[in-house]
C-alpha cells in the first residue's frame, strides 16, 4: 500500500501534552479506524471513556474534493494513533480566518456558510487522533 509521507494532517498536527510519536507503539494500517464525526468533542469523549487517549489533532482549510482516508491513516501511523475522528465543514474562502493561537475561527465559518457544497469548494477539516492507553488493548477501558 502506498502511504503518503507528507499530508495536510501532518503539516498541521498539534500534539496534546507530551504525547509525541512513540516508535514502540506502531500501529498497522489495517488496524487504524478513520471515522467521520458529527460532534468531535462528544465522540472523542466517548472513545476516552472506552480507554483511549487523545494524542493530538489537526485543523486546516483546503480546497477541492477531499480524499481524507489515506492521509489520515498515514498520519495515524506516524504518531501511533489507532483511531482518527474527523469532521468537515464546507466554507466560503472569505469566511476562513485564523485566531491568534493559529486555529481556525469556526464561529466565522459557521456564520457564513456556502449556499451549496461543491467538489471544488473550500472546506475546513478537523481531526482528532487517539490511541489506547499504555498496557491496555484497544477498546478496553
Amino acid at each position: 500500500m502506498n502511504i503518503i509521507s507528507h499530508t495536510l494532517f501532518a503539516e498541521h498536527f498539534r500534539p496534546i501534552g507530551d504525547s509525541l510519536p512513540d516508535a514502540t507503539r506502531s500501529v498497522e494500517c489495517p488496524d487504524i479506524q478513520v471515522l467521520m464525526s458529527k460532534n468531535l468533542s462528544e465522540d472523542a469523549e466517548e472513545w476516552r471513556r472506552q480507554g483511549f487517549e487523545t494524542i493530538g489533532f489537526s485543523e486546516f482549510a483546503t480546497k477541492g474534493n477531499l480524499g481524507v482516508h489515506q492521509e489520515a491513516i498515514a498520519q495515524a501511523m506516524t504518531v501511533g494513533a489507532s483511531v482518527v475522528l474527523f469532521s468537515i465543514w464546507p466554507a466560503k474562502f472569505r469566511s476562513i480566518k485564523y485566531l491568534s493561537n493559529g486555529l481556525i475561527d469556526m464561529d466565522g465559518v459557521l456564520a457564513d456558510p456556502p449556499r451549496s457544497r461543491t467538489p471544488s469548494g473550500y472546506y475546513v477539516m478537523k481531526a482528532i487522533f487517539l490511541r489506547s492507553r499504555r498496557g491496555q488493548p484497544d477498546g478496553e477501558g
